[in-house]
């Protein structure tokens, strides 16, 4: 067995630290259970009775371990615990760390008297804070606290709970790599030391890509009602027709027409409403490779490589700009996607160094990612004297990247929200004026005089754009630092809206197009 000859004493209750015991208790180790002399009260449910024998829940928590009664309040208590942990190799308790200080059982205590004593505390939120002495459970911090509930249930749906012990089993799993990790340094040290693990702690890590999301883009997306999820198949659940229900993963673009050939629906394969966001890893790939094949010094040709998405604002490489860094009078030097820190009279300064030049070639370009008033002049005012910049003032809202809440007839003839085609900005235009003819048309026939977006549309149309994919015209910190993107740091909470229609510029062209000759104009009001 893995843990034989291992001695554990467990000193808890409920689920958390209980399992963490059993499971090592499985492994070969010799855990001994510490209860009150009240008993666990985890034994309250389903308690054994003459005519239901055996309890399921405490068996599955406490399985394989002896266990004694204790009243460690006591001074007999205590030193029938002291007794039981003189051999001992770990201890795990889940006790609260104020009630563990006034018995003199916390970390400190018992390190100086077994110092070879591995010491594993399970709690709600750790060691340190406000909180620490505060009961904790299952549902109210790993669930709940933690976020990782909201995580889970649609905004339009009632919370509802996890199931028993689902966070707890997670956090004992973390509290046995723990105790491993710290009997793995036992061999080497000879010393035990305090380990500790939280529901909190555990519910973050299991959190870990909305957290990453969060941290970068500064508001991680929660599961979406089914009809603004950002795939119409991939992670959505399906009820067949014997009443049960089916999920699909699709790992890449090539899943989603073998699936529909199964499904016995081909016809949906080239179906826009369904079209996948493309990828330019090849391209990237491509252009990779040129570098490598032209330029001679191997550093050089490394800082040149495109590390940004094709689509990123670039220096276009035309037949001899590659060609121009194996002559010995061209010399590459690398940011580090910091850019350059100032300009001197006799040079440039990158990372603190000098270079001396005679002459500064400033690449033109146009003006991207600063407040539109700067460009425009002035500030618009819509309904009761609101401000466009106030009602931007964290970034961007709008219906198809045109129709803007308080602002009735006035049309933004521009590509965020919309399709955000880079790559041809007069189609962008172009298709925006067809968008605003029509709509025009439409008020006209009704007779009407004012056209304004709902903001349940607008609300609705900017949590699509959040949830899916959908690419930052130039503003990304991925691509090639400069101007547009402040040289390639964070540019603040309000960016995350400078994104497109999540499937593509092409899927948003069809989209719009069916929304034009619908004829109902979905999401906004005329009067």
């Amino acid at each position: 067995m893995l843990l034989q000859g291992l001695k554990v004493v467990e000193l808890a209750t409920w689920i958390a630290a209980p399992g963490c015991a059993a499971i090592m208790a499985d492994w070969g180790a010799d855990v001994i259970k510490v209860e009150s002399l009240g008993g666990d009260a985890i034994r309250t449910y389903y308690p054994e009775s003459a005519e239901t024998p055996g309890n399921p829940i405490f068996t599955m928590e406490n399985r394989g371990k002896r266990g004694v009664a204790l009243d460690i309040a006591s001074p007999e208590g205590r030193e029938g615990l002291l007794a039981i942990l003189r051999d001992a190799d770990v201890f795990i308790t889940n006790v609260r760390p104020g009630a563990l200080k006034r018995a003199r059982l916390d970390y400190d205590a018992l390190h100086a008297a077994f110092p070879r004593l591995i010491y594993a505390s399970v709690s709600g939120v750790g060691l340190e804070g406000p909180d620490v002495d505060l009961p904790a459970f299952d549902i109210t911090v790993f669930w709940t606290k933690s976020g990782v509930g909201r995580s889970h249930i649609p905004p339009d749906q009632e919370p509802f709970a996890c199931r028993p012990g689902f966070g707890d089993h997670t956090t004992a799993l973390a509290t046995l790599s723990s105790v491993l990790a710290a009997l793995h340094e036992r061999h080497a040290t000879g010393r035990g030391r305090l380990v500790e693990c939280s529901l909190l702690r555990t519910a973050a890590y299991a959190l870990g890509w909305d957290m990453a999301t969060q941290l970068r883009f500064g508001e991680a997306p929660t599961t979406q009602p089914r009809h603004m999820r950002p795939h119409p198949i991939s992670g959505i659940y399906f009820r067949t027709l014997d009443d049960r229900w089916i999920t699909f993963v699709l790992k890449g673009p090539t899943c989603y027409p073998t699936l529909m050939k199964v499904l016995g629906h081909p016809e949906l394969i080239d179906d826009p409403r369904y079209a996948l966001p493309s990828t330019d890893l090849d391209i990237v790939r491509e252009i990779r490779a040129r570098v490598d094949s032209i330029v001679s010094d191997s550093q050089a040709a490394q800082d040149l490589k495109a590390w940004y998405n094709q689509l990123c604002k670039r220096p276009c490489f035309h037949d001899s700009y590659l060609q121009a860094f194996n002559e010995p009078s061209t010399r590459l030097i690398d940011t580090d996607g910091k850019g350059v820190e100032r300009i001197t009279a006799t040079g440039v300064v990158v990372a603190g160094v000098e270079y001396p030049v005679d002459c500064i070639i400033y690449a033109s370009g146009f003006e991207v990612g600063t407040d539109y008033t700067r460009r425009t002049g002035f500030d618009l005012t819509g309904v009761d004297g609101l401000k466009l910049s106030e009602a931007w003032a964290d970034g961007m809202r709008s219906l198809h990247g045109l129709h803007v809440r308080g602002f009735p007839n006035a049309f933004f003839v521009q590509p965020t929200q919309g399709a955000n085609l880079i790559s041809n900005v007069p189609h962008n235009l172009t298709d925006s004026g067809r968008t605003i003819a029509t709509v025009v048309a439409e008020a006209k026939r009704r007779g009407t005089t004012r056209v304004e977006v709902s903001q349940k549309a607008q609300d609705d149309w900017v949590a699509l754009l959040l949830t899916g994919p959908g690419r930052m015209m130039m503003g990304s910190a991925d691509c090639t630092p400069g101007y547009y993107n402040n040289e390639g740091q964070a540019m603040g909470p309000g960016a995350k809206y400078n994104v497109g229609y999540p499937y593509g510029a092409s899927a948003y062209f069809r989209y719009i197009d069916g929304w034009r000759k619908s004829g109902t104009f979905e999401g906004l009001e005329f009067a």
